[in-house]
């Protein structure tokens, strides 16, 4: 489970605003949206993967709704394990199609990869390792800087950006050997994220945004972010929207190289992003485009090009408490007309203040860590040194 999931809190209120009634199935992580207005039936389930997928087939199996939306790893993971597993899971619960190309390489980065290479989708140039020794030479010969990605993983965990030869080595050493290590080339340019919708395979919808602040030294969360409006990310995404024969909000990030080229670098396919209520600050309603597929209208919206900065609320006050508070403030000053802090007042007082408070609490135990770890530290210095005047000790002892 990514380390935010408050932003998915708006998405029922973005789709409960254009008419849609909308029930959530979620584990004690997403427990506060009980308090959502927008949410008309709340119902708990266990979150881990054995059992998941049948509570939440038993929940929506004998409902008639018109649309399921996987949101994040626990909802796709426990379809996906139930599947392999063979296990009956209601049609209802998947927005692609099992035939379809790209549904045999949901839940996996490497066969994504795979299929991307397959399918002429532009990657970075991408290399699994399953050894020490072959992630070594593969990086020595790609060159410098690379990134080190895991097989799993979400919101920039087991993504590390790799800009020499002893930091290779430092991560290589205590890297976790049971799964490939993803070894990729790194595209300079701007880090971005694309989020689109799509009904039965055809894209109806589509926004992308450039990462401007994150959370996790950099590599996501995303806090701030500016809109972008290229037509190849346009192009990027109805490939995947057709590949996929996808119905429901999902995406990718990548990067937009400095000649204006898509390299696709991660998936975020079969599941809902957590950025599609930004969308609403380029043009973009993701709720008024599903209503409008669920009535039969074939309408295509696109992203309005707009200079704002729009800063992700709640992951904006963990930023701002873990040490980026003048930054944020510098890049997306909430005074400026070009910003648009994303705190959406219809969730009401309560709800937004749940939202502010699980970000706090999240900020006090990075502190925590942090201050336990600047301890351990000189407390190993000292141990280290006591373990050599020992050893010194006991040599001398030997020698006399």
């Amino acid at each position: 489970m990514r380390h935010f999931v408050e932003s998915f809190s708006q998405l029922p209120d973005l789709l409960a605003n254009a008419g849609i009634h909308v029930d959530v199935v979620g584990t004690a992580r997403v427990r506060h949206m009980r308090h959502c207005a927008a949410v008309g039936k709340f119902t708990e389930i266990g979150d881990g993967a054995e059992g998941f997928s049948r509570e939440l087939s038993a929940e929506v199996g004998g409902q008639q709704y018109d649309s399921i939306i996987l949101v994040d790893e626990p909802a796709l993971n426990g379809v996906l394990d139930a599947l392999h597993n063979n296990e009956s899971v209601p049609s209802s619960c998947l927005p692609f199609d099992l035939d379809a190309p790209l549904a045999a390489v949901l839940g996996s980065k490497a066969r994504f990869y795979e299929f991307c290479q397959q399918h002429d989708i532009r990657l970075p140039a991408t290399h699994m390792a399953t050894s020490r020794d072959e992630a070594e030479e593969i990086a020595l010969r790609i060159g410098f800087p690379c990134v080190l990605k895991g097989t799993t993983g979400s919101g920039g965990q087991s993504v590390y950006m790799i800009n020499n030869r002893e930091e290779l080595s430092h991560q290589l050493t205590h890297w976790n050997y049971g799964l490939p290590i993803i070894v990729q080339q790194y595209i300079a340019g701007v880090a971005a994220a694309a989020t689109f919708f799509s009904f039965k395979g055809e894209l109806r919808a589509w926004m992308a945004t450039a990462n401007v602040l994150s959370l996790n030294d950099g590599k996501g969360p995303k806090v701030a972010a500016r809109f972008l409006c290229d037509p190849a990310i346009q192009a990027a995404c109805e490939k995947f929207a057709r590949l996929g024969n996808y119905t429901g909000i999902t995406g990718f990030d990548f990067m937009l190289s400095d000649s204006g080229e898509v390299y696709i670098i991660d998936p975020h396919f079969g599941r809902l992003t957590a950025l599609s209520h930004m969308g609403l600050y380029c043009g973009v309603d993701f709720g008024v485009c599903l209503r409008d597929a669920l009535q039969g209208k074939a309408t295509v919206h696109h992203p309005q090009p707009t200079d704002i900065t729009a800063v992700k609320f709640p992951e904006c006050v963990n930023y701002a408490l873990t040490g980026g508070f003048w930054k944020l403030m510098r890049v997306a000053s909430p005074f400026s007309s070009r910003t648009r802090y994303c705190i959406n007042p219809r969730l009401g007082l309560r709800f937004n203040l749940t939202l502010a408070g699980k970000s706090v609490l999240k900020s006090l135990r990075w502190r925590q860590n942090v201050a336990i770890g600047a301890i351990r530290k000189p407390l190993s210095r000292v141990k280290q040194a006591m373990l050599k005047t020992a050893a010194m000790l006991r040599q001398q002892t030997k020698v006399a």
